[in-house]
């Protein structure tokens, strides 16, 4: 948004000098001040970037986590799919909000 500001009053300096009734200095102010503000802003959005990714990676599963439950995964998920539970609330499941975990608990 703010690198739309200054190309607008890079436009104005350009082809509207005269007319703004502003000084050739006024505008580099102006340019000066839009640029810092835009670097703090950049400051604090990588900042918070790298909160963001740094909460993501903390809370991901480690690659022996993640291998452990795909074997786990493959072992039980048939198992639920058969379990005898699952065609006495199957019906329930369409009306709730059930999951297999819900149905077939070990």
């Amino acid at each position: 948004m703010l690198n739309n500001v200054i190309l607008f009053f890079k436009h104005v300096e350009s082809s509207f000098l005269k007319q703004s009734k502003l000084k050739k200095k006024d505008f580099l102010t102006l340019h000066y001040e839009l640029k810092r503000i835009v670097s703090d802003v950049q400051k604090n959005l990588v900042v918070h970037r790298q909160k963001v990714l740094r909460h993501k990676t903390d809370n991901q599963l480690t690659a022996s986590q993640e291998e452990n439950f795909m074997v786990i995964a493959k072992r039980k998920i048939p198992d639920l799919m058969t379990c005898p539970a699952m065609g006495e609330r199957k019906k329930n499941m369409a009306s709730s909000s059930a999951t297999l975990w819900d149905i077939c608990q070990f």
